[in-house]
């Protein structure tokens, strides 16, 4: 055995079999019949060698059915303006261009095409290598041809150096490209694309790479051609990490009347869009245009742990475009773009140049309708001058946007460069007919609507939320509930529209805070102004924070707040450097819309006594007292308080116990002596002072409280009412009556 290389000439089979094998080893390699051809059988090989295939190499197996290449090495390198080809002529679908190493490295101004010209089928491209795919182009200006080729809808990849082709040019389907391995690389200007030029469909993509897809600077993309009726193919990427860089491109576009391919992403971990390069034809980024045809645009759909989108980096759906030469304004329906991201999704910066914004998109130019936006993560962060938008620019309604998260922060602005002039541009997350940076683009179509779920929601530093209207289109609805919602620093919420209909803003969120100039509105110029429903625990609004609904050339709109509390702001008939709740017309008094405000009523009275407006005589309060000798009575409800006896000290509380002897008990005769109860008639009076009896003991009494201090107890005792002596004890008992508690002892 030995490595196997080809420098020049032509390795040629028509419509036949050839197959490449480099043994290292001393081994044996079982040749074995196929239907089609012969087949390798490379199972006892211990040690593969190197297949190089370089300079003017060409191997070939195009036939009427295209044949089949099949390599098989430890390496397998094909470079140079070397080709592998397996072309479809005719009516008999092809075969494949397959080819099994550890490692594979195609590269510079190489060619491999399973390309159909006929009626039958193209041929697949199967690369399967345990360790790494390289594809690496010639240099950064073939895909700087390509994508002006693309916008241009003039596409020829066969004129291109260091492409990949895998095609139909014919009413045959294009075949499919599927690639195996661990970490798959497209470098420095790469192609790999399967496209349809005809009636015949493209082929699809399939990548499975279990650590890794990086596309740096290259160009991966299935696609039908303009003037085409064939589908475009889909692409799917399955993968750990998915990292596009300085301007790598996946796009599944249509340019014909074909549907375009969908485009799918499932990474573990990640996938990173970044950094458009200067003077970059198309930005960095995951697209699925229709442009020029009719052709409904693919969908893109993102799964993973964290998305991050920088630098100009997108992720679009276009319908038509607008070019440095001019607007395309034809294309089919924008196909839809669905994000989701366990973790996180960041959403950062402008290109360098100014020139693209980072972030997802849908965006109609033609008179078809935009695709619509799905958002669901953890975290979701638009900062800097990005932006999350769907946008008309036409006359078609442009998409809706529907955000699931558990907090949302939008902050900043970005230096945006249109045509030459620097604008400062928010960062953003809008559904809008017609764009700010777009003035000469004038549209009619109806903006979509925008729907937020959200634990927590910041929108700070000038960022806002819109579903506005600059042109005569309607505005659309924008629907936020949340947890919490802050306003900071110039943060908005706006529903504003220049002459189509108000749009309608409706939050709820127990906590909803303004500050700092901050605004909530629904604005209008020459229609009536939209309606604002705001339902909230608290509503705070300071710093000149605004809530309007203001008319310029029509009526004022409604706001509603329900609120169990509002401060900072209040009703006024026009803005002021306050904070105010407005609904007003330019027109005048008799055009002000409504402004509704919910608040409990409070009772300032509750919990408050009536207290009599008479003060209190003294003399009805107390009782005049009765001699000393007659019945009155002082009794003492449980334990503690107050000594028993005038003279004595407070005795210790404890519970009383039964001390005796039980055998005293047992001569008893068994009779049991009645418990001395109370007569219910008798009054008890409380007692003012004493009196010392001519024994010694002493009685407690009620005197008049007029003659306290020069009383004379034996004689000056008021006892009319006072009721007779009922005393039965001997006189040298103390009349100290003491009464147990019930249920004490």
């Amino acid at each position: 055995g030995g490595d196997v290389r080809l420098e020049s000439g032509d390795l040629t089979a028509f419509q036949g079999d050839i197959q490449l094998a480099s043994v290292e080893s001393a081994d044996r390699v079982n040749i074995l019949p196929t239907a089609t051809g012969i087949e390798f059988d490379g199972s006892s090989i211990e040690r593969w060698g190197t297949i190089d295939i370089s300079g003017t190499a060409n191997v070939n197996a195009s036939g009427l059915g295209g044949g089949a290449i099949r390599l098989r090495g430890s390496e397998v390198v094909v470079r140079d303006s070397a080709s592998l080809i397996a072309a479809t002529l005719g009516a008999i679908d092809g075969r494949s261009i397959s080819i099994e190493a550890d490692r594979i490295t195609l590269r510079d101004g190489m060619l491999l095409s399973t390309a159909t010209f006929g009626t039958g089928r193209g041929g697949d491209l199967q690369l399967q290598a345990t360790e790494s795919i390289d594809f690496i182009g010639a240099d950064f200006t073939s895909l700087l041809l390509i994508q002006l080729q693309a916008v241009l809808g003039t596409l020829d990849l066969a004129t291109v150096d260091g492409v990949t082709i895998v095609g139909t040019d014919s009413v045959g389907d294009a075949g499919d490209v599927r690639i195996e391995t661990e970490r798959l690389r497209l470098q420095n200007g790469a192609v790999l694309a399967t496209t349809t030029g005809a009636s015949g469909n493209g082929g699809d993509i399939e990548i499975f790479a279990s650590d890794s897809v990086e596309i740096d600077r290259s160009f991966l993309a299935t696609g039908s051609l303009q003037g085409t009726s064939g589908n475009s193919g889909n692409v799917t990427i399955e993968t750990g990490q998915l990292r596009l860089t300085d301007g790598g491109v996946i796009n599944t576009f249509t340019f014909g009347s074909g549907l375009g391919g969908n485009l799918r992403v499932l990474a573990s971990e990640s996938v990173e869009i970044l950094d458009t390069p200067l003077n970059a034809i198309l930005p960095v980024g995951l697209f699925a245009n229709s442009i020029f045809g009719t052709g409904k645009g693919g969908n893109i759909d993102v799964r993973t742990r964290r998305i991050v989108m920088r630098g100009g980096g997108q992720t679009g759906n276009q319908s038509g475009a607008l070019l440095s030469l001019g607007l395309i304004p034809s294309g089919g329906p924008g196909g839809n773009i669905n994000l989701e991201a366990t973790d996180s999704i960041e959403i950062v910066g402008l290109s360098p140049d100014g020139q693209f914004g980072s972030g997802p998109g849908t965006t109609t130019f033609s008179e078809s309708p935009a695709g619509n936006i799905t958002i669901s993560t953890g975290e979701l962060i638009v900062r800097d001058g990005a932006s999350i938008e769907a946008t008309t620019l036409n006359s078609a309604p442009g998409g809706s946007i529907s955000i699931a998260v558990d907090r949302l922060e939008l902050s900043g602005t970005g230096t945006a460069n249109r045509q030459g002039t620097p604008i400062d541009f928010p960062s953003s997350l809008g559904a809008s007919s017609g764009r700010e940076d777009f003035p000469d683009l004038v549209a009619s179509g109806t903006a979509g609507d925008l729907q937020v779920r959200a634990g927590e929601i910041v929108v700070r530093d000038g960022a806002r939320i819109t579903v506005t209207s600059l042109g005569t289109g309607d505005a659309g609805t924008l629907d936020i509930e949340a947890d919490a919602l802050f306003l900071d620093n110039g943060g908005r919420l706006d529903a504003a529209t220049g002459s189509g209909a108000g749009g309608n803003l409706r939050v709820r969120a127990p906590i909803l805070q303004l500050r700092e100039n901050s605004l909530i509105s629904t604005d209008a110029g020459n229609t009536d102004g939209g309606n604002i429903t705001l339902e909230t625990d608290t509503l705070v609004a300071l710093d000149n924070s605004d809530i309007t609904a203001n008319a310029r050339r029509g009526r004022g709109g409604r706001v509603e707040i329900t609120a169990q509390g509002i401060f900072g702001t209040a009703f006024r008939e026009s803005l002021t450097p306050e904070s105010d709740i407005t609904a007003t017309s330019d027109l005048g008094p008799a055009f002000s819309g409504i402004v509704e405000l919910n608040t409990p009523d409070a009772n300032t009275d509750a919990g408050l006594v009536d207290l009599p407006e008479d003060p209190i005589d003294p003399n009805a309060q107390v009782t005049r007292g009765c001699a000393a000798t007659q019945g009155n009575t002082f009794v003492v409800t449980g334990r503690g308080g107050i000594p028993e006896n005038p003279i004595e000290g407070l005795r210790d509380t404890a519970s009383w116990g039964d001390v005796r002897d039980w055998r005293m008990l047992e001569g008893g005769n068994g009779e049991v002596e009645e418990e001395a109860t109370l007569e219910e008639d008798v009054s008890i009076v409380e007692a003012t002072t004493w009196v010392y009896l001519d024994d010694g003991s002493v009685q407690l009494v009620t005197s008049n409280p007029e003659s306290l201090g020069s009383l004379d107890l034996a004689n000056d005792i008021d006892r009319s009412a006072c009721p007779p002596v009922r005393d039965d004890r001997p006189a040298s008992e103390s009349q100290l009556q003491l009464v147990p508690r019930s249920g004490q002892r």
